[in-house]
C-alpha cells in the first residue's frame, strides 16, 4: 500500500456527533439549555477493515479529553545545568481521572491494532500525555529486545511488546510495559543516605550482571551501526571486528589525549581482552525505581558489546556530581581500571563537545 493510499483505514473525528454530547442529562435537552462545554478533544474512533477478526464492532475508540495538558519543566535534568525535561502531569497521580486513549483495550488487542492507527494515537499528545520529553533524546531499542530477557536482567528491564517504524515520519515507535515510579533525577533529592547506598549497590550489581554476557564481535547489536564512542572525524569501519575495534579505540583515545594535553598513550593502556554487553549511555535518567523499590534500566538505543571499562567511564562522566554515592561506588569497584577510565572519560568529554555522545 502506497504512502498516500489509506483507503483501508479511515480516520473519523466528529466534533459534534450529536446536537448534545452523548452523556448530556435529559434535563438539559428537555429545558433546551445550552449543552456543556465541548471537550478539549472530542471522542474519536478509527474504523478497521470490515473483515476485522479480533473484535466487533470493528473500530478503535478513544474517549473524549476534557483537560488540557499540564506541562511541567524539570531543570538540571542531565549533566549540564541547562538541560531540562518536559512532562505532562495529567496522569502523575494515582487518583487522576484522565482517560488514557486505549485503557479499554487489553494488551493483546493493542498489539493486534494496525500500526498506522497506533501511531496516530501515540503521536497525539493531547490524548497520550508525554511522560518525558528531552530535545536531545534519541530512542532506538529495536535491536536490543532479544537480549532483554536474559537471566538476571529480565526483571530489571521493561518488557518490549512491539516495535515498528511509522512509514510517513520514519519515527520509531516502541510499545513497552509501564513502570509506576520515577527516575533518579526525580527521586534522589528525597532519598535517605541508606537508600542511596542501596541503589548504588544495585547499579553496580546490574552492570556486573550485564558484563557476564560477552561476544566475539564488537559494536551494536544485530546489523545496526555503532553509535557509541563514535566521532564524526573517526567513523568506525564496517563490519567491525576485534582488531578494527582496538584500532578505532586507540585512535580516538590518542586524539583525546592530544586535545587535552594528557601526554602519550601507553602501548597497553587500551588493551581490550573481552567485549561485554553494555548500555553505553547510563545516566541518572536511565534508572527507574518502581513502587516496590526494584531498579530498572531504560534507554538501550546505543547498547552493544564494548570494552567493560567503556561502560563505567561513560556512566561516571554522564552522572552529575550530585549523585556522589553512585560515582564513588563505581570508581571503587573498578579501581583497577582507573587509567583506562580517565582516558575514556576524556574521550566522552571530547565527543560531548561534538554532540555525538
Amino acid at each position: 500500500m502506497d504512502d498516500d493510499d489509506d483507503s483501508q483505514y479511515r480516520y473519523v473525528q466528529r466534533d459534534k456527533m450529536l446536537d448534545y454530547p452523548p452523556n448530556t442529562p435529559f434535563s438539559y435537552r428537555r429545558a433546551r439549555r445550552p449543552p456543556p462545554p465541548e471537550p478539549h478533544r472530542p471522542c474519536t474512533w478509527f474504523e478497521l477493515p470490515a473483515d476485522w477478526p479480533h473484535w466487533y464492532p470493528a473500530i478503535v475508540r478513544c474517549p473524549e479529553v476534557t483537560t488540557k495538558p499540564q506541562w511541567n519543566f524539570s531543570t538540571n535534568f542531565g549533566k549540564h545545568p541547562n538541560q531540562l525535561m518536559m512532562s505532562d502531569k495529567r496522569t502523575a497521580h494515582r487518583m487522576s481521572r484522565f482517560s488514557l486513549p486505549l485503557e479499554e483495550y487489553t494488551t493483546q488487542q493493542i498489539l493486534a491494532m494496525p500500526q498506522e492507527i497506533l501511531f496516530e494515537i501515540i503521536a497525539d499528545w493531547h490524548r497520550s500525555p508525554l511522560l518525558s520529553f528531552q530535545s536531545r533524546t534519541r530512542n532506538n531499542v529495536s535491536r536490543i529486545s532479544p537480549y532483554l530477557g536474559l537471566r538476571g536482567l529480565r526483571d530489571h528491564v521493561p518488557k518490549v511488546r512491539r516495535v515498528f517504524r511509522d512509514r510517513r515520519t520514519r519515527s520509531l515507535v516502541i510499545i513497552m510495559d509501564f513502570i509506576e515510579g520515577g527516575n533518579l533525577y526525580a527521586l534522589w533529592p528525597r532519598l535517605r543516605a541508606a537508600e542511596k547506598d542501596r541503589i548504588s549497590k544495585q547499579i553496580v550489581a546490574l552492570i556486573r550482571t550485564m558484563q557476564t554476557y560477552t561476544s566475539e564481535l564488537p559494536g551494536a547489536l544485530g546489523t545496526s551501526r555503532a553509535r557509541a564512542f563514535v566521532h564524526p572525524l573517526f567513523p568506525p569501519t564496517a563490519p567491525l571486528d576485534m582488531q578494527a575495534y582496538r584500532q578505532h579505540l586507540a585512535c580516538i583515545v590518542g586524539s583525546a589525549h592530544a586535545r587535552y594535553h594528557m601526554g602519550p598513550v601507553a602501548a597497553d593502556l587500551m588493551r581490550v581482552d573481552r567485549l561485554v554487553l553494555a548500555n553505553m549511555h547510563l545516566d541518572a535518567g536511565s534508572f527507574l525505581v518502581d513502587g516496590t523499590g526494584k531498579l530498572c534500566i531504560v534507554g538501550w538505543g546505543k547498547s552493544g558489546f564494548y570494552a567493560p571499562e567503556a561502560e563505567i567511564a561513560i556512566c561516571t562522566y554522564l552522572i552529575p556530581v550530585g549523585f556522589a554515592q553512585i560515582i564513588a561506588r563505581l570508581v571503587e569497584t573498578w579501581s583497577h581500571k582507573h587509567g583506562q577510565m580517565v582516558s575514556l572519560r576524556a574521550v566522552a568529554s571530547w565527543l560531548d563537545e561534538q554532540s555525538a555522545l
